[in-house]
């Protein structure tokens, strides 16, 4: 049975590609999955969604747009392992988190675990994935010049001027270390959303997408 079509939310079709095949895509499967053009209309988003968000959670949504998933440093069995406990343990039943894919408005995008697994994803499908998406190296040039617009020049631009204070001294850190630094959601994110996600590429969140659509077609013509 085709997946039940509900809330997609798209903000910008960033190929003419692209958005024939979401048409299409949309047309078979239904995922709810949020893209941005910009990381200004990420910012937007996820405030809108997640309005209890703080700096730190900011500073990681800038973080993961530019620098994709390779901090962790972990290989992939230790990657599959720790994501199969994290699965097993967490709440199947809670409902915050509907969007499947989430765009960073960079290379890459967060796939939330609960929405993904119950569509029919895999716990291997997705350590595959983050694997090969951990090949590409983050961008800081663009993390820099993003962090000191936010937390320098244009913070009202961005609808961050409650995180004027703390985006400012992040990006004094983050300066004075000579790299961008990865770090935790605040607490109160955590304990409000109680996200459970991965990070991999714009790339291979498509192909994770097909192969979900494959699915549901299969489960469809049974």
């Amino acid at each position: 049975m085709l997946l039940n079509i509900q809330k997609l939310k798209i903000f910008f079709f960033r190929t003419l590609s692209q958005y024939l095949f979401l048409c299409v895509f949309t047309f078979l499967i239904s995922f709810q999955i949020c893209f941005a053009d910009s990381f200004k209309d990420m910012i937007a988003y996820n405030l809108s969604r997640y309005p209890d968000m703080e700096a730190e959670d900011v500073y990681k949504l800038l973080y993961q747009g530019c620098m994709g998933p390779g901090h962790l440093g972990m290989n992939k069995k230790k990657f599959f392992d720790y994501l199969e406990e994290e699965a097993d343990s967490m709440d199947a039943d809670w409902g915050g988190d509907t969007v499947i894919v989430e765009d960073l408005a960079g290379e890459y995008v967060r796939v939330h675990l609960r929405p993904f697994l119950k569509a029919g994803g895999t716990i291997k499908e997705l350590a595959e994935a983050w694997s090969r998406s951990t090949l590409t190296p983050g961008n800081a040039g663009q993390f820099f010049t993003t962090l000191d617009a936010w937390a320098i020049e244009d913070a009202g631009a961005y609808g961050l001027e409650k995180f004027k204070t703390e985006m400012d001294s992040l990006s004094r850190r983050a300066h004075k270390i000579g790299h961008p630094p990865a770090i935790h959601h605040s607490e109160k994110y955590r304990e409000k959303y109680n996200p459970h996600y991965r990070v991999i590429s714009w790339e291979e969140s498509l192909k994770l997408l097909d192969v979900l659509e494959l699915k549901a077609m299969d489960e469809s013509g049974k």
